[in-house]
């Protein structure tokens, strides 16, 4: 099943805000339990962004984003999410508006 962005939520000419973003992070967590698995993240990159080589792209952005280093990105905190949302600024090609 391939997920699209609507157009209110994400656009390439306009972005989303950082609270799309973090609500569309929010959505990956299947399970609930408030983090992001490196499954999460390759789902969004194979199935969301369509992007290739999409394990290793979930990867990097693991590895850019665990800032502790237990395997997973908490959706609670802050420094982990901004890491995530900078990487994804930054090598997806995501535009995250300062809004």
């Amino acid at each position: 099943m391939r997920l699209k962005f609507s157009q209110n939520i994400y656009s390439y000419n306009y972005g989303m805000s950082k609270e799309e973003f973090k609500n569309w992070l929010k959505s990956l967590d299947r399970d609930g339990d408030g983090k992001l698995e490196i499954k999460d993240l390759r789902r969004a990159t194979r199935d969301m962004l369509v992007l290739n080589f999409s394990f290793y792209k979930a990867w990097r952005a693991m590895q850019a984003a665990d800032l502790n280093g237990d395997g997973y990105i908490h959706l609670d905190n802050d420094g982990e999410v901004q890491a995530l949302m900078n990487y994804a600024r930054n090598k997806w090609g995501i535009v995250i508006n300062d809004v």
